[in-house]
């Protein structure tokens, strides 16, 4: 297997792990790695009656800083444009929304450490 591709399987053992992380707090997933012309958002739950967008950013190790660290204005920019059309979408324009960050950290699913950040960035 290639760089990439231990790199993707990794990433996407992580937006598992934090889809479950995020059920277990008591969200309810929408949609996982929904797609549009504009790009990508991880996950899309409900929790009660907020629509969360989350990033997930997964890491083997934290020696270039924290998963976190990595969801730049950049990257926030495009998640909201990715977010609005969602929302126009599926006719939800008037939902309250929330911008959240998924941190996972570790080798694989058996020692991942998962932070969340509620509410970690508004545009």
């Amino acid at each position: 297997m290639g760089k990439v591709d231990r790199r993707q399987t990794l990433a996407l053992a992580g937006e598992e792990a934090a889809g479950r992380f995020l059920q277990e707090q008591g969200m309810r997933i929408l949609a996982t790695r929904y797609r549009c012309r504009a790009g990508e958002i991880d996950l899309i739950l409900n929790d009660r009656e907020i629509l969360v967008f989350v990033e997930v950013k997964t890491r083997k190790v934290a020696g270039r800083g924290q998963p976190w660290e990595a969801v730049h204005h950049r990257k926030r920019l495009k998640i909201a444009t990715v977010a609005r059309w969602f929302l126009a979408e599926t006719a939800q324009q008037l939902r309250t929304c929330r911008f959240d960050v998924v941190d996972v950290l570790g080798s694989g699913p058996e020692n991942f450490r998962i932070r969340h950040f509620p509410d970690a960035f508004r545009l």
